[in-house]
Formats: C-alpha cells, sequence, structure tokens
C-alpha cells in the first residue's frame, strides 16, 4: 500500500515506487463515498484462469470500474441454477442450526432445573424415621 502525495490539485505521486512486473497487481484504488473504485495499472497474464495481462506504460488512461471486478477478474458470472441452489443451501444449514439451538433451549428450559433444587420428601418415607427421645439421640425406626 502505498499514499500518494498531493503536488496540486488534480495531481498526485507515488512516495514510493509501484511494482509493475512479475505476479503482483498493482491497480490506482479511489474510495468515493460508499465506493471503492479502481483503475489497473499492470496484471499479470494467468494462463490459468483465463485472463489476459494488462501491461504497464508509462502514460495511459483508465477508466475507473469497481476494484472488486480487477481482483477477481477470474470469477465467472453467476447466472444459472447453482448459485440458487448454493444459496438455498447454506439458508437451509443456517435455518437447521437456529432450529437446534431452540430445541436445545427450550430442553434446558424445561429439564434444566432438576436435581439443583431439593426434591420434594415423599410422603411414605418422611414417617419412616421418627426422631423419639431414647437417650442416644439416634433415631429409631417406626
Amino acid at each position: 500500500m502505498n499514499r500518494l502525495k498531493k503536488l496540486s490539485e488534480g495531481v498526485y505521486e507515488t512516495t514510493k515506487p509501484i511494482p509493475a512486473n512479475g505476479d503482483w497487481k498493482a491497480l490506482l484504488r479511489v474510495h468515493k463515498g460508499d465506493a471503492i473504485l479502481g483503475a489497473p495499472i499492470y496484471l499479470p497474464n494467468d494462463p490459468a484462469i483465463p485472463a489476459k495481462g494488462v501491461p504497464a506504460k508509462a502514460d495511459m488512461t483508465r477508466p475507473l470500474t469497481s476494484d472488486h471486478k480487477i481482483l477477481q477478474r477470474e470469477a465467472k458470472s453467476a447466472s444459472g441454477i447453482l448459485p440458487i441452489l448454493a444459496y438455498l443451501g447454506v439458508l437451509a444449514i443456517a435455518l437447521g442450526l437456529c432450529a437446534l439451538m431452540a430445541w436445545g433451549l427450550r430442553r434446558l428450559a424445561s429439564d434444566g432445573d432438576v436435581g439443583f433444587s431439593d426434591p420434594e420428601p415423599d410422603a411414605d418415607k418422611s414417617e419412616a424415621w421418627i426422631q423419639r427421645p431414647t437417650g442416644t439421640g439416634a433415631p429409631t425406626p417406626a
């Protein structure tokens, strides 16, 4: 990243050399409002994509376009049913995770307090051990 130095109104100069060879992608990016625009300075040939290179020239005029389009020039246009199916698949997974979380939280809300409070005594067992004064202080069975 290299910030430009303003020389005069509308004239800027780089403070460091910009690499314009090899596998580098060099472009000028302009932020205006909520848009990020760019103009390619140098883009290498990429036969794997396939994409032609954009040579760097000493004097050139290039239009500003979306920098996303420049940096991802290998991306194909999304058309057909495959992108729709992919988005629907991601939506189904997200909705499934939300449903699973709701189910788990509902179970915790209804069963989560079992075992943490004192159980209510059984009526039959509560009378089975009655303390009677015997002098030893130990409870005796009824």
